[in-house]
């Protein structure tokens, strides 16, 4: 924060710690300059659009369909793909460099067996480990990991806020409790974002019949479409 005194406007001082969080500037930024989305059927179907259908849905009127598609789907998918891509830098990451460690183990093994070829398998060895703590440090650096489960945590906010809307309701803001630290701050990026986002919703639509529709579509297409998710998550690991 800058201070200007007016008895002499030509002294400024500047006084840490206050004004905008640069980082929750710069993670509104990324958001909203992310790639453009074109919202394939078989996109709309794979992020979860099928929640505006099928059993329980019919709970919730058209106007409030459209609303959710048109107000908050969106940006759900544009979270949802933030968070995969860097969700799949983390693990390549991960991958190249567990893969890169095993080799190197495997040229030093090399080299005490075959000593003639010591200095090929040690340099190769090297090599392995150069690219290792190259790719670690390039990961670190774009905070891969940090922006994977801060698009995550905007997404799956947003996916709430479909049931939300469809009951009727706003949505609360985040309330952090102590032992959290500073985790999901009221300044973060992504709970700007959010309350951004739900801020620019027309007012909602009562719904019809008082809390039956509300109940079914939540039952339906929130609680038993997460549990069949996490029963079938053990089915496709092992396969």
């Amino acid at each position: 924060m800058a201070i200007i005194p007016a008895a002499d406007p030509k002294t400024v001082k500047i006084q840490p710690g206050y004004g905008l969080n640069a980082r929750a500037v710069a993670g509104s930024k990324r958001s909203t300059t992310f790639a453009p989305i074109r919202h394939r059927p078989e996109v709309q179907r794979r992020l979860g659009c099928e929640v505006l259908k099928g059993p329980g849905a019919d709970g919730i009127g058209e106007r409030t369909r459209d609303l959710i598609r048109e107000g908050l789907f969106p940006y759900y998918i544009r979270a949802s793909l933030m968070a995969k891509r860097n969700q799949r830098w983390y693990y390549w990451a991960g991958r190249l460099g567990y893969s890169l460690s095993a080799l190197a183990v495997a040229l030093v093994g090399a080299a005490v067996l075959f000593p003639d070829q010591a200095r090929l398998a040690f340099g190769l060895e090297f090599l392995c480990l150069a690219v290792i703590i190259g790719c670690v440090t390039w990961t670190h650096h774009r905070r891969s990991h940090q922006k994977w489960i801060e698009s995550r945590f905007l997404a799956e906010r947003l996916r709430s806020a479909f049931f939300l809307a469809g009951c009727g309701l706003e949505a609360s803001a985040i309330e952090t409790p102590p032992y959290f630290g500073p985790a999901h701050r009221s300044d973060d990026w992504m709970v700007r974002v959010f309350q951004e986002i739900w801020n620019r919703l027309p007012p909602l639509p009562p719904p019809g019949r008082p809390c039956e529709g509300c109940r079914e579509f939540v039952k339906k297409r929130w609680v038993e479409d997460q549990a069949e998710f996490h029963r079938a998550r053990p089915r496709r690991r092992q396969s």
